[in-house]
This record gives structure tokens, sequence and C-alpha cells, in this order.
């Protein structure tokens, strides 16, 4: 099968793909990236090793394209997003820290679950569905305390601005 054929080649598809996620302002291009180092952690999940340490030592620049990519994206790059965010959580374990290091994650998750009615067949919201599962559940009380910080640390920021001038 093509995953057999890709397989040994997996950590030097990503050395060749990632650097296309910064340089690239194309939609198109920065959703198909993400869907092939997407796909490429699925496989890398199951047989490769190399793959999993090469995409853990990205996770970081990729989470930045993923939550931009989520915030102003195109409904085709929103989807790639949240697939890949699925793949990575899949591949890395790493399920419940996304919302804990990207503190605006869950509610970008749930704005976009109110409001993404864009497709017809409505494979974003299913995306979306899947994907706020994969990531698991999250206290409500940490989610609050991790709210508040946000909301001081804005405002810390607004007042010193404030006072300076």
């Amino acid at each position: 099968t093509a995953r057999q054929i890709v397989r040994p080649y997996i950590g030097a598809l990503l050395k060749v793909l990632l650097p296309k996620l910064r340089v690239s302002s194309s939609d198109t291009v920065i959703a198909a990236v993400l869907e092939a180092v997407g796909e490429l952690a699925v496989i890398g999940r199951d047989h490769s090793d190399e793959a999993v340490v090469v995409i853990a030592r990205h996770r970081d620049a990729l989470m930045a394209v993923i939550m931009d990519a989520l915030q102003r994206g195109t409904p085709s790059k929103r989807r790639a997003a949240l697939r890949t965010l699925g793949q990575l959580a899949a591949c890395l374990g790493y399920v419940i820290a996304p919302y804990l290091d990207h503190r605006q994650l869950l509610d970008v998750l749930l704005d976009l679950l109110r409001t993404e009615t864009d497709d017809e067949d409505g494979a974003n919201r299913l995306e979306l569905m899947r994907t706020i599962g994969i990531l698991g559940a999250l206290d409500p009380y940490r989610h609050r305390m991790i709210k508040f910080s946000l909301a001081s640390f804005m405002s810390f920021g607004k007042t010193t601005e404030g006072t300076a001038a």
C-alpha cells in the first residue's frame, strides 16, 4: 500500500513540508501542507518513532499555524487545521494539554461550534466535533481559571500601556 511505501520517508517528508508552513501565504497551500502533515502523523504513529520525534519537535510551530488557521482561515483551511489538530493529538498523545498551552483554543473551538455553518454537508462541524472529542474534556473550574488568568493578563497589559503614556 501507499502507507508502506511512504513509511521509510516520513521524517524526510516532514522536514520538507514543515518549512512550507512558514513561507507560504496561500490558504490553499497551507491547508494542503497541514493535511499532509496530519496524514504523515497518522502513518508515523503506527510505524515510525522518527516521525513522532520530528512532529513533537515542531509541535509548537504547528500549533501556531493551526491556531491562526482556526481564527482567520477559510473554511477549507479551518477544516484542514481541525483535522490536523486531531491527528497530532492522537499521534503525540497531546490531549487536554493543548487547552493549557494555548489558552484561547477552547474558546475558539466553542465559537466555531456556534458559528460553523458554512458548508452544505456539515464537514467542518463534524470535524470540529471529532477534534473536540479527541482533545478530551477540560475541567470547567480549570477552564474558568485559565480564562481569568488570561483576562487578568490582558487587562494588566492595557493598564500598563495606559499609565506609561
